[in-house]
């Protein structure tokens, strides 16, 4: 991925987003510095969502930096059809051997035998964990994730959080 040199690569400036009678956001700024892992917390429809969709939309008052390549998560992504295999899923946009995408999908659980498996007879949660492993992998500078850690079992989550300090540098 391009290496970002703008200090704040994701800005917001005086944004504002309604919906009804409801304001998710009134004049509300913020910074995102280079490097930074910033994790938006809230309940239930207090905008963390429809932030990360301002974001990647480049709605009125969001700058991003022309160089930054995102990488997007998305909080129901767990459906997916295809008949292409785990392996040759992760190898599209990858610039990682194969067996360092081996490795992360050993440390995500997958066993040998599962590499070969057609994507649509993986369960929700194998799908997860896949999305996930190719996110981390791939050639992005910044990755905004919306609840990456549901439908994931704990050993899965002690892997995740392990994986992403090891792959995302």
């Amino acid at each position: 991925a391009l290496e970002l040199h703008n200090p704040y690569p994701i800005v917001g400036t005086e944004i504002n987003k309604i919906f009804g009678d409801k304001a998710l956001f009134e004049n509300a700024s913020f910074q995102i510095p280079l490097g930074a892992k910033v994790a938006l917390t809230g309940g239930n429809g207090t905008g963390k969502t429809t932030l990360i969709q301002m974001i990647l939309n480049h709605e009125e008052g969001i700058s991003i930096s022309p160089k930054a390549k995102i990488g997007y998560f998305a909080q129901n992504g767990y459906k997916y059809n295809s008949n292409q295999n785990v392996m040759e899923f992760m190898q599209e946009d990858c610039d990682y051997n194969i067996s360092e995408i081996r490795s992360v999908l050993a440390s995500m659980g997958f066993k040998q035998n599962d590499i070969g498996k057609s994507l649509s007879v993986l369960s929700g949660g194998e799908i997860i964990k896949l999305l996930l492993a190719k996110m981390l992998m791939g050639r992005y500078n910044i990755l905004l994730m919306d609840e990456p850690s549901n439908f994931l079992d704990i050993p899965s989550l002690e892997v995740f959080g392990n994986t992403n300090e090891g792959v995302c540098r």
